[in-house]
């Protein structure tokens, strides 16, 4: 058997749960890059976004803890923070927050 440079070893992925409010995020993410910058900008951010999100699923990424927030995690991506859950089949997607937001009003 050759070894394979293209190889990649399948980790288990958890399902992702975006709540309402972090979907709400999400888009307004996508809008505020449309409206400002361009279609390309918005779509190769928006998809930092999702390929974290998988990172987080399966592993490969673990987060900070949030303080003040117990069992909540957040990882940075660009200007904003993903603030999450971890549970043993899901990652729960609370919120998707610009970093300059106040955490406290908005978790």
């Amino acid at each position: 058997m050759r070894f394979s440079l293209n190889y990649k070893a399948v980790m288990p992925m958890r399902a992702i749960d975006l709540k309402p409010l972090a979907r709400e995020d999400w888009r307004g993410i996508w809008d505020h890059g449309i409206e400002n910058w361009s279609a390309t900008t918005a779509k190769s951010y928006y998809n930092r976004i999702a390929n974290r999100l998988e990172d987080l699923a399966v592993g490969k990424l673990i987060g900070l803890p949030a303080y003040n927030y117990p069992g909540v995690l957040k990882s940075l991506i660009g200007s904003h923070a993903i603030y999450f859950r971890i549970e043993p089949k899901t990652l729960t997607v609370l919120r998707i927050l610009h970093q300059g937001m106040d955490v406290g009003k908005n978790l």
